[in-house]
């Protein structure tokens, strides 16, 4: 048996085993270019003795690194050493859905409907998706789909939060739709709990076989249980029904909910939906419809964490409305609290000494600038929002003397970073959120000189607004991104970096973009794109939006900004 910790496959080095499935094993590596965890799933050597097997492998492989979708897990690689077929994939932060439904068993509760709507649309398009790159998943179930944290963690037995993005994972059993050759007659593929009836029966599956399976998982998420079952529990039990006995009906739920789960597990491949986004529709209008005439039901507990966030955002609308925040060009005599509540302040060193707070920059990149640009699928001319700062229209507006100061006027957010080398850096936080994300603004620099600096962030942490991660050009026509923190120095995923792409100078107007998926980072000034970034801690996945000056070395530095826009990003870069 091979020892594979510590061996190297495809520049990720192997650290430890995690896991096990039908064919592979599964093990935790860190990749050594990108700095970042992935996932490596490497072929049992008595399967990869069988010519089938390897070909299996194979294909499972090309088929899924062709995939781009966000709710698909992301392969980054695959090849065979000495003669074991392996993939490298992404490492996903959350739980799975198995793990979460467990949770709520155990305190006998079942998933909110509107929920369920979400997770099933989501992982409708990916299988409408895969199913149009000709790819069966064939293994849908809960212990396949992960769900990744959003703005907050998921915790078990609570409500998911809004923005968790469910991922479809393993597709160990995925085929080429055409290759069927490779597939035996008569062979069993699935879990029995899932399995259409086609597949217990070993006939051909179609991209209706994954239709019934999420069929399958929606009716377990709604009513807290499989639809088949048996005392016995044994895998022949629970096949023989899924051919030959009609499907139960929903134990709650409308007759518009029970006739489209009744289509989802139909028997006959013909008479289920033709496409999972139709079934997602008809399940969220059926949903829907019921939510408007069925008496409001008392919710599980809101943690109390998400009850200060929605109380503090409250006492900040309540606090703009009588006229709290200071006055930009205000005379008044009073002392502001040096760090209001409705402000945002993040502790910097301009050359922090590396150290346990503050490891050594990343190294992966910047790299050279990427050859195809990442926001190819983006319709650049429709962003899901344009700000032409026209109003407030939810930035933060203040003036706190010795620090910093932000406020709408004349079309434009205009700034002041009073002090240079300050403790803190100062920014405006647009009261919107998104996870995965292209923005951009317009930026014009004040009589600034050598690293006096604009910036636009995302991420911004929601409770806080002190973490999020920031992009900066300076004055001397150099970029870097650094992730800001609430009681640390911020830390720097890459050291300022020259290009040529920058304008320079006092007055010089630069649009910069940022796209951020996931861990990675794409950097753009003037619309040309300069490099990327990862990083190897990535902690941040969602937020709010922020502008930002730092003054490194001039006294009262001013900057505009105009123009802001954001894409959220429904793709994979």
């Amino acid at each position: 048996m091979t020892e594979w910790t510590g061996q190297t496959l495809s520049k990720v080095l192997i650290e430890k085993r995690i896991g096990r499935g039908g064919m592979a094993e599964v093990y935790l590596g860190h990749h050594g270019t990108l700095k970042r965890a992935m996932v490596v799933k490497i072929l049992y050597a008595h399967l990869s003795e069988d010519p089938r097997h390897i070909a299996r492998f194979h294909t499972e492989a090309q088929a899924v690194a062709a995939l781009r979708h966000p709710n698909i897990v992301q392969v980054f690689d695959f090849d065979i050493v000495n003669g074991q077929p392996y993939i490298v994939m992404e490492l996903l932060d959350g739980i799975s859905l198995e793990m979460y439904m467990h949770s709520l068993r155990a305190r006998s509760q079942t998933m909110p409907r509107e929920s369920v709507v979400r997770l099933i649309k989501k992982l409708a398009d990916a299988l409408d998706y895969a199913h149009s790159e000709g790819v069966i998943h064939r293994d849908i179930k809960p212990a396949n789909v992960m769900l990744c944290n959003g703005s907050a963690p998921i915790e078990m037995g609570n409500p998911l939060p809004l923005d968790v993005e469910p991922v479809l994972t393993d597709f160990g059993l995925a085929r080429i739709s055409f290759s069927s050759e490779l597939t035996e007659p008569g062979t069993i593929m699935g879990t029995p709990a899932y399995m259409s009836p086609e597949q217990v029966e070993g006939q051909a599956v179609s991209v209706r076989s994954d239709f019934y399976s999420l069929g399958v998982l929606a009716y377990e998420m709604l009513a807290g249980e499989l639809p088949f079952k048996s005392a016995e529990d044994t895998p022949a039990s629970i096949m023989y029904q899924q051919v030959h006995t009609p499907p139960p009906s929903l134990p709650s739920g409308g007759a518009a909910l029970k006739k489209v789960m009744k289509r989802a597990l139909a028997k006959q491949p013909d008479k289920r939906y033709a496409l999972a986004g139709d079934f997602a529709v008809d399940l969220e209008n059926a949903v829907t419809a019921e939510s408007k005439t069925t008496p409001i039901r008392m919710s599980p507990k809101i943690p109390r964490r998400t009850l200060y966030i929605a109380l503090g955002l409250i006492l900040a609308v309540f606090a703009s409305i009588l006229g709290l925040t200071r006055d930009w060009f205000s005379g008044s005599d009073s002392e502001p609290d040096p760090k209001p509540a409705t402000l945002t302040s993040i502790q910097l060193t301009e050359n922090p000494q590396p150290g346990p707070d503050n490891p050594p920059p990343a190294q992966p990149t910047p790299v050279p600038p990427p050859e195809e640009d990442a926001r190819a699928k983006l319709d650049l001319n429709n962003p899901d929002y344009t700000d032409f700062f026209d109003g407030p229209n939810g930035w933060n507006q203040y003036d706190v003397e010795g620090n910093g100061a932000y406020r709408v006027d004349d079309g434009e957010l205009n700034g002041v970073d009073y002090v240079p080398e300050e403790k803190f850096t100062w920014w405006s936080i647009l009261n919107r959120q998104s996870g995965n994300v292209y923005a951009e603004v317009s930026a014009t620099n004040g009589d600034c000189i050598e690293k006096d600096s604009v910036g636009i962030a995302i991420r911004i942490d929601e409770e806080t607004g002190s973490s999020g991660y920031g992009f900066e050009v300076s004055c001397d026509g150099n970029w870097r991104v650094r992730l800001h923190r609430e009681t640390k120095s911020p830390r720097e995923l890459n050291e300022w970096s020259p290009s040529e792409a920058i304008l320079t100078g006092a007055g010089a107007t630069n649009l910069l973009g940022i796209m951020g998926y996931r861990d990675l980072f794409y950097l753009f000034i003037n619309d040309q794109p300069v490099g990327i970034v990862a990083d190897s801690q990535y902690s941040r996945s969602f937020g709010y939006f922020a502008l930002y000056i730092r003054a490194s070395q001039t006294y009262n530095l001013g900057a505009t900004f105009d123009d802001f826009s954001y894409w959220h990003i429904r793709f994979v870069p």
